[in-house]
């Protein structure tokens, strides 16, 4: 049995995006499947429990007073409050935020989600992007062994550090099938908001992109191709999930003009329920990001039997593993050609896809690969 610390304090729920699912998934999957390897305790900022509180009730949750909006608390109580709290008991701490602490006890493993802070550093602050460029190498340095999201990012460390391919574990998070019968069947008990009824009801064809408005995640262009295919598509809409990050100012400004009036609807952070319906009823997930170190929406698009429609990165062909459709990012007409498709049901739903991802992602899957780097690490 592993006893395993899992730093968890730079999660502030709502707030850091894709890297919260991808945290609270593997976390989940080690308290369900990983009991009989791995005794894990989370050390959380306390607004973790009432945002996770099922996940709550299966792991064993240590949290520490603080609503986390302070990044300078967070740091200073990882380097004294958890470090003297992880100094005996455990046989590995899991940093899985991107970034050791300075002091930092015990043997260390680290997740890396990508490396955007040095490949893309004009999408953050001129302060964290110096932040994290001294901590993310420093942070790299000091761990046993190191987890990233995909195979991509996996390949990009050890290039940039120069590390033994051995240290570095390609880790997903995890993805559970979506029943699209079962979930269509329970789309009307849903607690719909009224903007979101008459696109669940059929009335309006939509496509869907759930993301945060960070720099990366390319808003800008799906909207302008969107006011393009308006021309055919008139009734068409598009949902945006999720909320304000970076660009928020902009994409406001351009949802303001005449050629968007009434065509997207942002319904803000959904259910799990809600956003698997949204998933199953949705001609397509539109995902016109320009940098990603896994992407989860289109794993769980794939998974749900939804089109999808993906910039071609890299990373994203990989987990697409041959679905899908590909586009330039920077190609508003292409995605509004490619958007005109879907909607008109000439992008195909890929069932061979479904069954590769469910398999490739499993719960199963990622809890064995887990106990595997925890082993790695304590030369077990």
């Amino acid at each position: 049995m592993i006893r395993v610390a899992w730093n968890l304090l730079w999660l502030r729920p709502g707030v850091v995006g894709g890297s919260e699912e991808y945290a609270t998934r593997q976390l989940d999957a080690l308290a369900t499947l990983g009991s009989g390897d791995v005794d894990v305790t989370a050390f959380v900022l306390a607004p973790f429990l009432d945002a996770h509180p099922a996940l709550a009730s299966r792991v064993r949750c240590v949290a520490i007073g603080l609503d986390g909006r302070s990044k300078p608390r967070r740091v200073l109580a990882e380097t004294t409050w958890l470090a003297r709290r992880t100094r005996t008991s455990f046989d590995v701490v899991h940093h899985v935020g991107g970034r050791i602490p300075l002091v930092a006890p015990g043997t260390r493993v680290l997740t890396v989600h990508d490396l955007q802070p040095l490949e893309q550093p004009e999408n953050f602050s001129p302060v964290k992007r110096a932040f994290l460029g001294r901590a993310i190498p420093r942070s790299v340095g000091r761990a046993a062994t190191i987890v990233t999201p995909s195979e991509q990012v996996r390949g990009k460390v050890i290039e940039r550090f120069s590390l033994d391919p051995a240290r570095v574990f390609a880790i997903a998070a995890p993805v559970r099938a979506i029943d699209r019968t079962a979930v269509a069947l329970a789309t009307g008990a849903l607690d719909v908001p009224a903007d979101l009824r008459p696109l669940l009801d059929g009335t309006h064809p939509y496509v869907l992109y759930p993301a945060f408005t960070y720099p990366h995640k390319n808003h800008l262009v799906l909207l302008d191709a969107f006011a393009r295919l308006r021309r055919t598509h008139p009734d068409a809409r598009l949902v945006l999930t999720l909320g304000a990050g970076g660009h928020e100012a902009m994409v406001q400004e351009r949802l303001a003009r005449p050629d968007l009036a009434g065509a997207v609807v942002r319904p803000g952070r959904v259910s799990r329920p809600l956003l698997d319906a949204l998933l199953v009823h949705a001609a397509a997930l539109a995902f016109p990001s320009r940098y990603e170190g896994f992407g989860l929406p289109v794993v769980e698009a794939l998974t749900a039997g939804c089109p999808v429609l993906a910039s071609d990165l890299p990373v994203l062909r990989e987990v697409l593993d041959g679905a899908g459709v590909l586009l330039d990012p920077d190609a508003p007409d292409a995605w509004a050609a490619a958007i005109g498709a879907a909607l008109d049901r000439r992008v195909d739903r890929d069932d061979a896809a479904r069954e590769r991802a469910v398999a490739r992602y499993s719960p199963e899957s990622t809890v064995h690969a887990l106990v595997g780097a925890y082993r790695a690490a304590v030369g077990w």
